[in-house]
């Protein structure tokens, strides 16, 4: 177990906490194999809305991160060791990587609308907020208060603390990292 959790750090830039959506993964594998076994792909919320609408399987970067224990934080992208070490199939993975902002694909009448809208790859919660909070840039910080509260910064590289959650930032999510704190019921 100390190993794992040593290689953990090592790969992601974090650590073992229920946060994390890999721990998710692991509680279904181990809880409802059932459906397990019927494993297709795994994406975020934000991801599979893009997939139902344009068919098109991708991930933003802080999405990605958010997952934890099976991302690549140095690579920036998923750990096929990791995923072998968790027996979290590597190819229910999507492959492609985008920045929140990134056009992924065009919605149209098919959904009722008149005009062609561009569709966005999007991100979690607390990436929006840190971005509608102005934080753009390292040293910038904010806390996001909700159900739950993160307290976050800014900054470039690793955080080197496990303790602590890490996810690549929308803004340059390949060289600025947000890195945050918080408690579960705010």
């Amino acid at each position: 177990q100390e190993n794992l959790a040593g290689k953990i750090a090592e790969v992601t830039d974090n650590g073992i906490d229920s946060y994390f959506g890999y721990i998710k993964l692991l509680w279904v594998k181990n809880n409802e194999p059932e459906n397990w076994k019927k494993l297709r792909w795994v994406l975020p919320a934000n991801s599979y809305i893009v997939y139902r609408m344009t068919g098109k399987l991708m991930v933003d970067y802080s999405s990605a991160g958010n997952f934890g224990g099976i991302y690549d934080y140095r690579n920036h992208c998923w750990s096929e060791e990791m995923c072998g070490l968790l027996g979290i199939p590597f190819e229910t993975m999507p492959t492609e990587f985008c920045k929140p902002y990134d056009i992924v694909g065009m919605i149209n009448e098919e959904f009722g609308l008149k005009h062609e809208v561009e569709l966005c790859a999007g991100t979690i919660d607390c990436i929006s907020s840190m971005l509608s909070a102005n934080a753009v840039k390292p040293g910038d910080n904010a806390a996001v208060l909700g159900t739950s509260l993160n307290w976050g910064v800014l900054h470039t590289g690793l955080s080197g603390d496990p303790q602590i959650v890490s996810m690549p930032y929308a803004i340059d999510p390949e060289d600025i990292s947000y890195t945050y704190a918080g408690a579960s019921t705010a």
